[in-house]
C-alpha cells in the first residue's frame, strides 16, 4: 500500500506540474485536481475508497482527453494504480 501511495502522490504532483506548465493553465482543472489530491490523501492515509474520487477521476479524464492529452495520461496511470490497490 505504501509503494502505491507514493506512486499516487508522484503521479498527482506530475499532473499538477504538467497543468501549471501550460501557457495558460486551466484553473478549473487545477481545482478539480486539488479535490482529487485531497481524496487520494484520504485513500492513502486512511485506506478509504470514495465514489467522489472516482467521479473526479472520470471528470478529469474526460476533460483532459481533448484539451490536455499529456495530463490525461497521468489520470489513466492514477486510475490503474488505484485499480491495482483494489480501489
Amino acid at each position: 500500500m505504501k509503494d502505491a501511495g507514493s506512486k499516487l502522490k508522484t503521479l498527482a504532483n506530475e499532473l499538477r506540474q504538467a497543468l501549471q506548465d501550460e501557457e495558460s493553465p486551466d484553473q478549473e482543472a487545477l481545482g478539480l485536481l486539488q479535490n482529487l489530491e485531497a481524496d487520494l490523501h484520504q485513500v492513502i492515509e486512511q485506506n478509504l475508497s470514495t465514489n467522489e474520487m472516482s467521479d473526479l477521476l472520470a471528470e478529469l479524464q474526460t476533460r483532459f482527453a481533448v484539451s490536455h492529452p499529456v495530463a490525461e495520461r497521468y489520470i489513466r496511470d492514477i486510475i490503474d494504480t488505484l485499480g491495482k490497490m483494489g480501489i
